[in-house]
């Protein structure tokens, strides 16, 4: 999301200087690696009225707030207000507003409903899928619109990491496999479950032993995202160090930290891809890549509606722990037609890009 919303402003200001909001510390770190300017206003203890003198000062011209997963409350309502506030207040000082498209959970926080209802009308209010779309209007007066996420328009990037796993998707290839991306992680569990994730790892080695044993199948593990308690890596690995022994040739998890842009590459390389990330779903249906989802939040339905797909490609970490092999059956039907959903995926591309431009449109 990042990348997309830097390179489209890039693109119409190209004298810009574009400054992200952090926290300090390490955030400013990872600013600078994305050749974005920190500007740290988010700083542990900082109140509304700081971060707010802290934007003022740059005098911005545009105000961006980054929609994604975290504007509707489901995580944090205290951070969606504060975030959705400043940019509030940005607007109203005279800043180009904009929040890129956000999901929106069945139950969307009476906070962030309060702030959307008091919304400064300049601001472009944009949400990500038609489901979400549909809840917001429900719980809110504020004016929006439906687009696509901003992500699908991320530029694909080849590199030599990639190019690496190209080789491997290849040489399975030649020897009459499938090959399947695969990525779960923590977050698949509410909170009040997440003792429940050593089940959870184990379900899925079954699933995954179960394909592989079938012989026409290989698996690529994907690391999406690494933050903290939430990291892929902590299923990936156990999963992995669980079955390399008994398929070392069939089963692989690259040691090199891949880029979005480099996923999305990747994505594009292989036959399908199981997501328990909603943005590792863009970018594989973005690649024009058939998507199994791993739904978490209640959100990955609205998406697959947006891209005119099959929602029955779709489970939760619920329906795995309850019944492995069902899950399984349902991943080799799907496999079995993955030729017909990437001609539909393909198909439905042109205009989820055209959706995904409108996160840049002025408000109406």
């Amino acid at each position: 999301m990042i990348g997309a919303i830097k390179a489209e402003w890039f693109r119409r200001m190209p004298q810009a200087t574009i400054y992200i909001a952090t926290a300090g510390g390490t955030s400013d770190d990872a600013a600078e690696k994305l050749d974005l300017a920190p500007l740290a206003i988010l700083e542990g203890g900082s109140s509304l009225t700081e971060s707010y003198a802290g934007a003022l000062a740059i005098r911005p011209d545009v105000v961006i707030l980054m929609g994604a997963d975290g504007i509707d409350g489901s995580y944090d309502p205290s951070f969606s207000v504060r975030n959705v506030a400043l940019v509030d207040l940005l607007s109203r000082s005279g800043a180009e507003a904009y929040i890129t498209g956000f999901s929106v959970s069945r139950d969307i926080h009476p906070m962030v409903t309060t702030i959307f209802d008091k919304l400064d009308e300049s601001v472009a209010v944009n949400l990500r899928d038609p489901v979400s779309y549909a809840r917001f209007a429900d719980a809110s007066e504020c004016s929006a619109r439906e687009v696509a996420d901003v992500a699908f328009l991320l530029k694909p990037r080849e590199s030599r990491s990639v190019t690496e796993l190209e080789q491997w998707i290849e040489e399975q290839r030649s020897q009459g496999r499938t090959v399947i991306g695969l990525n779960f992680h923590p977050l698949l569990l509410e909170l009040d479950r997440r003792t429940a994730l050593q089940d959870l790892i184990q379900a899925m080695g079954e699933v995954v032993e179960g394909l592989l044993q079938t012989g026409d199948i290989a698996i690529l593990l994907i690391d999406h995202d690494e933050r903290g308690s939430s990291s892929d890596a902590l299923c990936l690995r156990p999963l992995y160090e669980q079955l390399t022994s008994r398929f070392p040739n069939r089963l692989l998890y690259p040691d090199a930290r891949l880029t979005a842009s480099e996923i999305k590459a990747l994505s594009s390389h292989l036959d399908g891809v199981i997501s328990g990330r909603m943005h590792l779903m863009i970018a594989s249906i973005g690649a024009a890549t058939p998507t199994f989802g791993i739904d978490y939040k209640d959100k990955m339905e609205g998406l697959l509606q947006l891209c005119n797909l099959d929602c029955d490609n779709l489970t939760d970490a619920r329906s795995v722990l309850a019944d492995p092999g069902v899950f399984q059956e349902r991943i080799v039907t799907w496999i079995s037609d993955l030729d017909r959903q990437r001609r539909q995926v393909t198909a439905a591309l042109p205009s989820v890009r055209e959706s995904a431009m409108q996160n840049f449109a002025p408000a109406n």
